[in-house]
């Protein structure tokens, strides 16, 4: 999405959409965080936190090397699998164990078209024809040739009963590593983003390229509220032993983030910065908090039609914001309150008549909320802890500060995003 202003023109805010040129240029990297990293990565972060520029920044920053690096969007990859089983982001349905299979074969054989597309697209390379049929399912594995569109329309159609026989894991696994050992010299890396939207029996998948014996390296991105449940696919690769997790912007209150969000800021708007008073700022970081989109938008919007900053520009910048992920909240939330502005105001007046943030809740509920694996089926879970999940998924919740997102973590407290719920003359 491109917005535009009087003083710095063109502000693009989606990284697919970024020119490679003007990604690199002003592209910054996070703290904490190397020009790469030679471990598997699970990346977690906020809507709008940077992840995508991240993964994009890093396919394009070392692409003079002799190396394959592709960028996939999961919710693409895995569409075909939405479709057959009526499951998308954070749904709560579970399906029959042996249709799991089926979808995670089905996942494995999406992978596979995705790579061999990309590879051909970005690498000029072909993948190895008996590795690539392994990956296909029977149907489609004895074609005499094959057309990769094609092929990927009659993959979309076919149903998944015909991936009772597979593929497996290891096939795609085998896939990969022919194509890093053999076709790059130095070697294969895949950047894949968007992890919560892919359906739960692909999220299996998903996770399992990410073991650290596989000769190739992945980087997955994800929103907070990711749900891998107990189900026929949930062996997985233990987090912290064969794979890192990154939380992409877990001090969104400490200096060094705040230096960080700061120097976003200026790089992609130098003259609406410098115009917006220190006060201002030091409050826009607060309320942006660690969406990197959140503070662009409003610092975008704080300058009237004269190209001077206006407190009224500013206050109508942030309310519209505040209106637009309410909306998207409510969407997602209202199976479970149909109320979230008035959810929002009545933790308002728990604070009393002074509310000073950051404001903090402690659901009610007995049970452990985990992050990602959890040990127990879809029908175990309580409507709280529904609310819960989508609640991160979607902004309104978000860890406290300094506490990092990770797989087998327990949460007993969490932040109200302070962007949804700010008014003037609050505190920090």
């Amino acid at each position: 999405m491109a917005l535009v202003n009087k003083l710095d023109g063109f502000l693009v805010l989606d990284a697919e959409k970024t020119p490679s040129k003007i990604l690199l240029d002003r592209f910054q990297a996070p703290p904490n965080f190397g020009n790469s990293l030679l471990r598997s990565t699970l990346i977690f972060g906020t809507r709008g936190s940077g992840k995508t520029m991240l993964l994009t920044w890093l396919r394009h920053s070392e692409k003079n090397d002799k190396s394959i690096r592709l960028y996939g969007d999961l919710r693409k990859i895995t569409n075909p699998v939405s479709s057959d089983t009526g499951l998308g982001s954070l749904s709560y349905e579970g399906i029959n164990p042996d249709l799991e299979l089926c979808a995670r074969a089905k996942t494995i054989a999406c992978f596979a078209i995705w790579f061999a597309r990309e590879c051909k697209r970005r690498a000029g390379v072909i993948v190895p024809d008996y590795e690539f049929r392994q990956v296909l399912p029977r149907k489609l594995r004895n074609k005499d040739s094959y057309d990769l569109s094609e092929l990927s329309n009659e993959l979309y159609y076919t149903g998944l009963e015909e991936f009772k026989q597979g593929p497996n894991i290891e096939a795609l696994l085998d896939l990969f590593s022919e194509v890093h050992e053999n076709y790059s010299e130095e070697g294969l890396y895949l950047y894949l983003d968007r992890a919560e939207e892919a359906p739960y029996p692909s999220l299996g998948v998903i996770l399992d390229l990410l073991d650290q014996a596989h000769c190739f390296t992945v980087m997955v991105a994800a929103r907070p509220g990711l749900i891998n449940m107990k189900s026929a696919t949930s062996r997985l690769p233990a987090p912290g032993d064969h794979y890192t997790v990154l939380h992409h912007g877990v001090t969104p209150y400490a200096d060094e983030w705040r230096f960080f969000m700061t120097e976003i800021l200026k790089s992609w708007l130098p003259k609406t910065y410098s115009i917006i008073p220190d006060d201002y700022r030091s409050l826009i970081s607060m309320l942006a908090r660690d969406s990197i989109r959140s503070g662009l938008r409003i610092i975008h919007g704080s300058v009237d039609k004269n190209g001077r900053f206006s407190e009224a520009c500013f206050m109508d910048s942030l309310q519209n914001l505040q209106e637009n992920l309410l909306s998207a909240a409510q969407g997602f939330l209202g199976e479970y309150n149909r109320d979230i502005k008035g959810f929002l105001r009545d933790i308002r007046k728990d604070m009393g008549a002074v509310v000073k943030f950051p404001l903090g809740i402690k659901p009610s509920s007995p049970e452990r909320l985990m992050l990602v694996q959890t040990e127990r089926n879809f029908e175990e879970l309580s409507k709280e802890e529904k609310f819960l999940y989508k609640a991160l998924y979607t902004g309104l919740l978000t860890t406290i500060n300094d506490e990092q997102w990770h797989p087998n973590k327990t949460y007993y407290h969490f932040e109200v995003n302070p962007l949804l719920v700010w008014q003037k003359g609050d505190l920090w």
